[in-house]
């Protein structure tokens, strides 16, 4: 391995290259520009990297290749996702061969003069995975992680990182990229599968898209993405955190500002870590969520309590402590 310091952008496109990305795509913007840019200062025989005219055709370049079973990387900003969700959705009902992921870069506190979109909304309309790395060496390995969570479920995966994230510089491990597999291009013809010819064609898609992601739970959850460590006694206050806030929280715990805290770092938003929050809220009296931007989490908590009979205090957004503006930090 080889040590590097690289923004949270560096550290995805190295991170796709250690995956044996063979298409790499996306739109310049702010956060997530550095991503491509970086890939196109690098000699890369063998792979296929480009700006494309918009968000819409540099997903529709990266389905292209996914389709024909190799891995692809399509790259956007968060306002992107709006471009490119017409051809985003109908791709997501049909599902992918080789690996697709969906790298955007939100923008909470609006470094770059956009609105602070917090694109969980779209996987969570689209039923597809978003991976949330907190830190650039987490964006190395999720990367990575998201390609195979995408072959293992046959479905489109978002990786989203924000600014901190995107831009923010870290000592990240590093190997040496891996050369795109030689395959026979996949050419399928398969109606039921790659139109939307109909009814009954769309509704079989859709219940097919609700099953993936239903096996993504079960795969990141033999994956051990959402870590949960509880505190020793039960009844304490219990923490659920996700994305950049992780970082944060840790520097906090290292200062022991909420060290007997139990706490569930979480890598997924989507699909929502149930089993690990259903085991928080057994053990604990009250508890507080800590995420940028819209409370999706936190509504996930909510449904999580009431079916469990949890008569403790959630603590977030939607009681009017937290604000769903700005981003967060170390005070």
């Amino acid at each position: 391995m080889t040590k590097k310091i690289l923004t949270g952008n560096q550290a995805v496109a190295l991170g796709a290259l250690r995956a044996g990305v063979k298409v790499a795509t996306g739109y310049p913007g702010t956060p997530s520009t550095g991503c491509v840019a970086h890939l196109l200062t690098l000699d890369l025989p063998g792979r296929h990297v480009e700006w494309s005219s918009n968000e819409k055709v540099a997903f529709e370049i990266a389905s292209g290749a996914a389709w024909a079973g190799h891995r692809s990387l399509c790259t956007m900003k968060m306002s992107g996702v709006n471009v490119a969700y017409d051809a985003l959705i109908s791709i997501a009902y049909s599902g992918t061969n080789g690996g697709l992921v969906i790298y955007v870069a939100d923008d909470p506190g609006v470094s770059a003069g956009m609105p602070e979109q917090d694109s969980r909304g779209f996987a969570l309309m689209s039923q597809l995975p978003m991976l949330e790395p907190a830190t650039p060496a987490e964006a190395y390995d999720l990367v990575q992680t998201a390609f195979e969570l995408s072959e293992k479920t046959g479905s489109p995966v978002f990786l989203r990182l924000t600014t901190a994230v995107a831009l923010g510089h870290a000592v990240v491990e590093t190997e040496d990229p891996v050369s795109p597999k030689e395959i026979d291009p996949i050419l399928e013809k398969d109606i039921t599968r790659y139109t939307k010819a109909g009814s009954k064609i769309c509704l079989d898609q859709h219940q097919a898209l609700i099953d993936r992601l239903a096996h993504a739970g079960q795969v990141v959850h033999e994956m051990g993405l959402n870590q949960l460590c509880l505190s020793n006694q039960a009844g304490g206050v219990g923490i659920v955190c996700v994305g950049a806030v992780n970082a944060y929280l840790s520097e906090a715990l290292e200062a022991q500002i909420a060290s007997n805290a139990s706490v569930l770092e979480a890598r997924t938003t989507i699909p929502f870590p149930a089993d690990e929050v259903r085991e928080l809220l057994g053990h604990c009296q009250a508890i507080l969520v800590l995420e940028e931007l819209e409370p999706y989490v936190e509504q996930g908590v909510y449904v999580a309590a009431q079916r469990v009979g949890f008569d403790g205090r959630i603590i977030g957004k939607l009681d009017g402590t937290l604000s769903p503006i700005g981003e967060y930090g170390i005070a």
